[in-house]
């Protein structure tokens, strides 16, 4: 029947210290999330004005392009290597 061991669990992993590259991408990653926050939220101002999709562009034009700017470091990254293993990683669950 029911003994103890059927109940226990195995122990928790040992937290993993965060190391620069975690910190690093984390931080990109949250910088970049903002940023397309900002370009969401010029486009749902410029509709709730009354602009029309016909001035979305010239409106969300600049925020647009600082965040396409910045994902330039993404193929930077993958350019010079920082992040292969990464890269391996998401090579090898494409399929």
């Amino acid at each position: 029947m029911d003994r103890p061991s059927d109940f226990q669990r195995p122990p928790a992993p040992a937290p993993q210290k965060k190391t620069l590259r975690t910190q690093y991408l984390t931080l990109y990653n949250l910088v970049s999330a903002v940023l397309w926050l900002r370009v969401f939220w010029s486009v749902v101002l410029i509709l709730a004005v009354g602009g029309g999709w016909e001035k979305v562009f010239a409106g969300a034009d600049e925020n647009v392009r600082y965040v396409q700017t910045a994902a330039l470091l993404e193929v930077a990254h993958a350019a010079l290597g920082k992040w292969q293993d990464t890269l391996e990683f998401n090579a090898s669950h494409q399929s």
